[in-house]
């Protein structure tokens, strides 16, 4: 970890004339802090302030500290270690975490009042990389309150002071948010849509740009701030509460679910409001611990909550920990004392959760209860509509009311996404009457991508399993051959049409009309009027392709493992393909689970020709990455090749030391460097021997 006070890149004047770093107990009136929250939020915890000095961006995020106000084992306390957390609903507290008179008056960030704060200084460079971080301890001021819609009226407007200062934040936001998907975390956004993910991958979607924008800006000053306090205090020998995100055994990398989930929004198989059950099907819940565990949904190895005191009792004991440190006082937690906090808040907010959940279904549950009884449905809310659908499901029959509902809505193409997918995937079939069987079958014929979306649905909830597709060029378009497994059943569609995607649609049509033993026979092929005479196109063979890249890059041939899983009857393969491309690192890919050996091996091959195919494309465009240079240089001088050893310095935060050895001319030229991965320490090694070659010539 860098501090700004010891980086040789960085100098103490270059960050003082734009920062004043006041110590304990005086009012910082520089730099100038702003907040941004709801209009209708007393509990703010935090303020953010940043400026620009030459390439640098100098950002000081201030955090409310009720350290000295809630003391370790008072009532106050041991009433906000039972709650855990704020309670809201929208915007609006309903139960505070801290009472009123301190979290939303004496600790509140409220402009215009010396405050005592957290202040974070963060120094980024021009690449937005981490280059200066420093904590203290501060009476803050903060300048002015904003909320989120009057960002963007700011940033547009030419007289208010505070315009410049707004843009840039704006700015550096959205880049932080871009670099983060780059470097592999589960970011998805899309200011068209206005929809935006949260640091767990949850998907939400905003009612106008200019609310948007207000809350990128939030987000992500606080996530960059979390990290690096999670970096500080694991470098200091600091317990903490970390917040840990794990993945399911099945998740793929985070930048490829990234990848995937925009796909499936792009093409209308998902909505913001049911990606979160996909998503939920290959990742855990994020939690609270004591030990770090990594962080999926970031692409962290060490992440935390810190920035929310006033609201999370995980924030609170962290900046208790801090300020601890920096008072130079004992510790008021030790790792035993964290690891019994994180379970209990866990233990409370999964069960708040539940509760909160199980009391929504009820009141949906005696609403549509009532509602069904009257008969009158026409003008029933969705989620009302679902959950008598649900209650269906659980009784094993439609009342007939609900059936003739579903009906209209089918026929008026009204119907919501949800209730299909309830009707599709989770009612008995014995359940659907013919006339709803026959409006759901046309309905389905009419939107075949809604579909799709329904089946990938289930196979994320193992309804379906073993997705198996063949494509085949016939004469003017494609015919697409799908199979899945569902309850020991084989089923089998078939589709066909001028365009490839249309024909796997109407394949997947096919499937579940039959999973649902309803008729077919409103599908309607468009199979082309004249027989191919050109032999069919076949599917490509990814295996070979995967062994022909290494046979032409004079690579050892790739290792493919398959593992089997499920009884032999109904069994699922995955498949894992490793090469080992000459100067570089073992590349390995994973597939799904598939029906056969042969179709996990062309998924695992498929998967690592692309991961290899971006990798090859990044070394051409660019002959930056110094290992490669120095190989290079070794290979046309004739050279032996350099060595690398690596130690492992510290697991957490991860530090790797690199030495690097290559010998020219008789003399042996070695370099030693520090960094956070061995890729890192591995290029930083190569490039500082390269620089001692091109000092000698």
């Amino acid at each position: 970890m860098l501090n700004w006070r010891h980086d040789r890149h960085l100098t103490a004047s270059s960050v003082e004339s734009t920062h004043s770093l006041i110590g304990q107990g005086s009012t910082v009136t520089s730099p100038l802090f702003v907040t941004i929250d709801s209009q209708k939020t007393l509990d703010i915890d935090d303020a953010i302030s940043i400026t620009q000095s030459g390439d640098l961006y100098i950002i000081s995020v201030a955090i409310a500290d009720p350290s000295a106000k809630v003391g370790v084992g008072s009532h106050d306390d041991k009433v906000a270690f039972e709650r855990a957390a704020s309670i809201y609903a929208r915007d609006r507290a309903v139960q505070t975490m801290l009472p009123r008179h301190i979290g939303a008056d004496q600790s509140s960030l409220v402009a215009g009042q010396p405050r005592q704060a957290m202040v974070f200084t963060i120094t980024l460079n021009s690449s937005l990389e981490v280059v200066g971080f420093e904590p203290s301890s501060q009476v803050i001021t903060v300048n002015t309150r904003l909320t989120y819609e009057a960002i963007p009226e700011i940033a547009r407007g030419t007289q208010n002071p505070l315009r410049e200062m707004v843009e840039l934040l704006s700015r550096v936001s959205t880049l932080l948010l871009q670099r983060r998907r780059s470097k592999g975390a589960l970011a998805l956004f899309d200011i068209r849509k206005l929809m935006l993910s949260d640091e767990e991958g949850n998907l939400r979607q905003y009612e106008s740009l200019d609310q948007m924008v207000g809350h990128i800006i939030v987000q992500e000053f606080m996530i960059l701030t979390n990290s690096q306090i999670a970096l500080f205090m694991a470098e200091n020998g600091l317990p903490a509460v970390y917040r840990n995100h794990a993945s399911r055994v099945s998740a793929p990398h985070a930048l490829d679910l990234a990848n995937t989930v925009e796909q499936w929004l792009k093409e209308g198989l998902v909505t913001a409001s049911s990606v979160g059950a996909q998503l939920g099907a290959l990742i855990e819940r994020a939690v609270y611990d004591g030990v770090a565990r990594g962080h999926y949904g970031l692409g962290l190895t060490l992440y935390l909550h810190g920035t929310s005191p006033l609201r999370r009792y995980a924030d609170l004991v962290n900046i208790r920990q801090i300020r601890a440190y920096l008072d130079n006082c004992p510790l008021p937690y030790s790792q035993a004392d964290l690891l019994t906090i994180s379970a209990s808040i866990n233990k409370t907010l999964r069960e708040r959760s539940e509760s909160t959940v199980d009391y929504h279904k009820e009141v949906l549950a005696r609403k549509a209860q009532r509602l069904v009884a009257s008969g009158n449905l026409a003008n029933m809310e969705d989620n009302v509509l679902s959950a008598a659908v649900k209650l269906a499901k659980d009784a094993g029959h439609l009342p007939e009311a609900v059936a003739a509902e579903l009906i209209r809505r089918l026929n008026n193409n009204t119907i919501a996404d949800a209730i299909v997918d309830r009707l599709a995937i989770q009612i008995p079939k014995e359940a659907i009457t013919e006339d709803l069987g026959a409006a759901f079958s046309n309905w389905m014929c009419q939107h075949p991508h809604n579909v799709v979306r329904i089946i990938m649905n289930g196979i994320q909830t193992q309804v379906f399993e073993g997705l198996d597709e063949t494509v085949h060029g016939v004469n003017g378009g494609f015919k697409c051959v799908v199979a899945v497994s569902a309850s020991g059943r084989r089923l089998q569609g078939v589709g066909v049409h001028r365009e490839k995607r249309v024909a796997k649609q109407k394949a997947m049509v096919e499937i579940l009309c039959r999973h649902l033993s309803l008729p077919t026979n409103s599908l309607s092929p468009e199979a082309p009027t004249q027989t191919s005479s050109s032999p069919a196109t076949r599917a490509t063979d990814y295996k070979g392709a995967l062994i022909e890249l290494c046979r032409k890059q004079g690579w050892a041939a790739p290792h493919l493992h398959v593992a089997m899983s499920g009884p032999s009857n109904a069994a699922s393969f995955t498949a894992t393909a490793t090469v080992h491309p000459k100067g570089s690192d073992v590349e390995s890919a994973t597939s799904p689970e598939c029906a056969t050996k042969k179709a996990a091996e062309a998924a695992a091959s498929a998967i690592l020709l692309k991961r290899l195919a971006k990798s090859r494309e990044a070394t051409s465009v660019s002959s930056s990455n110094p290992v490669v240079q120095l190989n290079e240089m070794a290979q046309k001088n004739r050279l032996a090749e350099p060595s690398y050893v690596f130690t492992q310095l510290s697991i957490a935060p991860p530090q790797f030391e690199c030495e690097a050895r290559i010998v020219v001319d008789g003399n042996v030229l070695s370099a030693k460097t520090v960094a956070g991965g061995k890729k890192v320490a591995k290029e930083l090694a190569a490039a500082e021997i390269l620089g001692q070659v091109k000092i000698a010539s």
